[in-house]
């Protein structure tokens, strides 16, 4: 019989725990080689950092990235469980149980945001759709307009670009930015 770890086959759970990694975020990544031991006062730092992450819009699964149990077997306990998903640190999003490293790819960093370089108008506009103390009519029950919207202002004549920054492991996690650049005078 082959090397094992939990019981489990070793290179089965290497690999699935490698390509469990390299899917995260950079700052998950650096939150997986934290030490997991608890400072001299009884804190976890690796367990505040994780915290901390959570609140800035992370997918957190705490038994794997705060406690430092292994990705395999703990997706191989869960599986065995009946359990399909779990929710993340924060209960608010469903994190996928699976043990198959295809369902884990690589992270890739979201792409640069659009620089509006000298054309830009005024400041970013946030996650509503308004510039300055105008609003701006979109489609019934949506609170966005469309990346590429153009549109005439005070004289000039803007295009929107909607820049989103993934926040966290979860494609849910995304903060939007707009951007309204003048396209002409």
């Amino acid at each position: 019989m082959g090397d094992t770890i939990f019981g489990l086959p070793a290179n089965t759970e290497n690999a699935f725990d490698a390509a469990y990694k390299a899917s995260l975020p950079p700052a998950l990544q650096a939150l997986m080689l934290m030490d997991p031991s608890n400072a001299p006062d009884g804190t976890n730092p690796r367990a505040i950092k994780a915290g901390q992450l959570a609140l800035q819009g992370y997918i957190i699964d705490v038994p794997i990235m705060a406690w430092n149990w292994d990705p395999y077997a703990t997706m191989y306990s869960r599986q065995l469980q009946g359990d399909n998903t779990v929710k993340d640190g924060l209960g608010q999003v469903d994190i996928k149980v699976s043990t198959d490293p295809a369902d884990y790819p690589a992270y890739v960093a979201p792409p640069a945001p659009v620089d509006p370089s000298e054309n830009y108008i005024g400041d970013p506009i946030g996650t509503l759709p308004y510039a300055g103390a105008h609003w701006f009519a979109v489609q019934p029950g949506t609170m966005s307009l469309a990346n590429g919207t153009i549109m005439e202002h005070r004289g000039h004549t803007l295009q929107l670009h909607v820049m989103m920054q993934q926040t966290g492991l979860s494609s849910a996690a995304v903060q939007k930015t707009y951007v309204w650049t003048q396209i002409s005078a």
